[in-house]
């Protein structure tokens, strides 16, 4: 998933287009191709600031019309795109000016995230085809991301996709990563309304678009998307979605975990292991919550399996088991994790600090000061931190 930066002021658009053909908020491509009939729509993730956008360097490829937007703040797109439009309605009646103004007959909306959101809102007002990864079904589910990272500073006007999906026709696409809970929640809740195809994806979590790319998927289905065209096999289809009460499990196990019921957790990750053996998910929660009760070697066993499959960025099994491997004395092992933590992020201050702890069980005290030293840079004022660097700095 790439990102595009446009530094360019306002691009003047000739008649009869509707508006600009660039502006922070926007960017529009149309197609020189003749036998171009849809408009693609693509919305950008949280965090990316005005002038960038999601799947540019995918999206100019494809032989259509197309269109990257971004509201520029973590709103989830319940506020106007500055150019097009100061609210949602202008918004949508401005992309159906576009559409008119290219003669297009279809139009397409891709997101990720929190642009997922927007392009099945989007496309529910338009009756879009969509392609979504990882969207969240409603704003503020407990321990999403909308929950912790909204910043609109009014009330979302469209809080809840369930509503707006079952009054359209849409026809909606979803990918979510089977580690990952509150996406596996969402989508259980969405695939339960008509015109809602939801898909796991083994090995997964949060960043699908990522991980579909790093094994050259992504674009053989945004473009088969796009075309109407069967999509191509994803040999990481898994079943997590087959069993709704295995999702149900899995989302109190995760939330169980978030307020540190330890026992409650550990509970719901064993029953959703009973409904759906080896889910990844669960198999985490399972292991993070009985590493937490001082059940280490079982902890271990089950983490270990874990981190087999879990993507690049996402450490945290890998993390727990050198926790859990350095609490059983595999000292040596335990740092080869935390060592191979910073290959892949050298900025984990988590795997530093407990990389620090080995270097002192092995007897190094200036390493293992040198290694908190960074982990207390990378996150200044941290308590934990800063006791352990000033207790290391006195036995020197």
């Amino acid at each position: 998933m790439s990102n595009h930066e446009n530094n360019s002021d306002l691009t003047a658009a000739p008649l009869p287009y509707p508006s600009a053909l660039s502006g922070p908020s926007f960017h529009i491509l149309p197609s020189d191709d003749p036998g171009a009939s849809r408009l693609v729509i693509f919305f950008a993730a949280k965090d990316l600031s005005f002038d960038r956008f999601n799947f540019f360097q995918l999206g100019r490829e494809l032989p259509e019309h197309r269109m990257f937007v971004n509201n520029g703040s973590n709103e989830w797109y319940q506020s106007g795109l500055p150019g097009l439009g100061a609210d949602v309605s202008e918004c949508v009646a401005m992309l159906q000016a576009w559409q008119a103004a290219l003669g297009a007959v279809e139009i397409c909306t891709v997101g990720t995230s929190m642009g997922a959101y927007g392009a099945i809102q989007y496309g529910a007002a338009l009756g879009a085809r969509v392609l979504a990864f990882a969207s969240e079904s409603r704003l503020g589910m407990p321990h999403s991301r909308s929950a912790q990272h909204y910043e609109a500073s009014t009330p979302p006007v469209y809080p809840d996709l369930r509503p707006v999906l079952t009054k359209s026709t849409t026809d909606v696409t979803l990918f979510v990563g089977e580690r990952d809970p509150v996406d596996l929640s969402a989508a259980s809740e969405l695939a339960a309304i008509p015109g809602v195809r939801a898909y796991s994806l083994v090995g997964c979590a949060h960043v699908v678009p990522t991980f579909l790319s790093r094994r050259s998927r992504l674009g053989p289905l945004l473009r088969a998307f796009v075309a109407g065209e069967a999509l191509p096999d994803l040999p990481a289809i898994g079943s997590a979605l087959e069993t709704p009460e295995y999702v149900t499990a899995v989302r109190d196990a995760h939330q169980a975990a978030q307020t540190r019921e330890w026992q409650q957790a550990e509970t719901a990750a064993r029953r959703a292991l009973h409904l759906l053996p080896f889910g990844e998910a669960a198999e985490f929660l399972l292991g993070q919550a009985l590493l937490h009760q001082g059940a280490t070697a079982e902890s271990v066993d089950l983490l270990a399996r874990n981190a087999l499959s879990q993507p690049p960025d996402d450490n945290e099994a890998l993390l727990l088991l050198a926790v859990g491997l350095r609490r059983l004395g595999c000292l040596d092992r335990a740092a080869h994790f935390y060592q191979q933590m910073l290959i892949s992020d050298p900025g984990e201050h988590r795997a530093l600090f407990g990389l620090s702890m080995v270097r002192e069980k092995q007897g190094d005290i200036e390493q293992a000061l040198a290694l908190i030293g960074r982990a207390l840079r990378i996150r200044p004022g941290h308590g934990v931190y800063q006791k352990r660097y000033n207790t290391l700095r006195a036995r020197l």
